[in-house]
């Protein structure tokens, strides 16, 4: 019975360590998380809205530049076209 007892409060225990440091990490993310929602509330700004349009400006300048890399390419592409024509 002894040994029986020793292994219940080992998990009892096991369950007591994994459940504080389980806290500890909700604790910070929500903490986090409402530390977050204040700073909106207090700014008047989104921080999910700023960024989301970070995002999206991030985006366009790749497509931009994109864009004018391959018109670069064709370009290329036209004047060495000439260029063995002549």
């Amino acid at each position: 019975m002894d040994a029986l007892s020793k292994i219940a409060g080992f998990i009892l225990w096991l369950l007591m360590v994994v459940l504080y440091y389980a806290a500890i990490f909700l604790g910070v993310v929500l903490g986090c998380y409402v530390g977050l929602g204040l700073v909106d509330l207090i700014a008047g700004t989104s921080y999910r809205e700023n960024f989301l349009l970070r995002w999206h400006t991030w985006q366009d300048k790749r497509a931009t530049k994109r864009a004018k890399r391959q018109a670069q390419t064709e370009a290329q592409g036209a004047r060495d076209a000439n260029w063995e024509e002549a």
